[in-house]
């Protein structure tokens, strides 16, 4: 500053105070910068809860249609039953399979939420600069499309919920792939959470 305003012969009072006063701010932004962060997941835990609190569907199988899916096996033939055995171990396997993909995409959201935040004074540190501001902005914007993201979280399962509700249980091949099929969407818009997230707060 001192080398721009010619050895301070034309320099302006207000530079040093406008100096003092992008210090200050920086200073405060990088000593506060995990509470701020926590102010964020705290505005997300509570969209979170709020989304829990609409979903009231049960996915939960009812006696009576178990009863039902019993007696419309006890009318089939041992061929077709050893097919929907065949098809019940294979359906079973793969959604066991989505279920262990969905703990790990939970899970690494968590960590991500974890690593993200264990940084968070170095970006807001930068947001008293014109040319390096631009990464906390992006910080803050990525840190919103976190929390959204376990707001898409209930959303989809709330949706899960009530498609797998339409299932009709006694028709064994139809109800069998329906549930597969609408374990797999889980997954993927699970997996496609975070990217939807990321466009809607237009971060990267």
């Amino acid at each position: 500053m001192v080398m721009q305003k010619n050895n301070m012969h034309d320099t302006d009072t207000f530079e040093f105070f406008k100096y003092i006063i992008k210090m200050f701010i920086a200073v405060y932004l990088a000593s506060h910068a995990f509470e701020f962060s926590m102010a964020v997941f705290d505005v997300a835990q509570n969209l979170v809860n709020k989304a829990a609190g609409v979903i009231t569907t049960s996915a939960t199988v009812s006696g009576d249609q178990i009863v039902a899916m019993v007696d419309t096996l006890k009318e089939k033939e041992i061929g077709e039953l050893l097919m929907i055995l065949v098809e019940t171990s294979l359906v079973r396997i793969a959604i066991q399979c989505i279920s262990l993909t969905i703990t790990l995409i939970v899970y690494g959201r968590m960590f991500e939420i974890y690593v993200y935040s264990s940084v968070s004074s170095i970006p807001f540190a930068t947001m008293g600069n014109k040319e390096w501001g631009q990464i906390g902005t992006n910080y803050i914007k990525g840190l919103f499309a976190l929390g959204l993201q376990g707001l898409f979280l209930m959303i989809c399962l709330g949706i899960y919920t009530v498609l797998i509700r339409t299932v009709q249980v006694t028709d064994i091949h139809a109800s069998l792939f329906s549930i597969l099929g609408y374990a797999l969407l889980l997954g993927l818009m699970m997996f496609k959470s975070g990217t939807v997230a990321k466009s809607i707060m237009n971060t990267h």
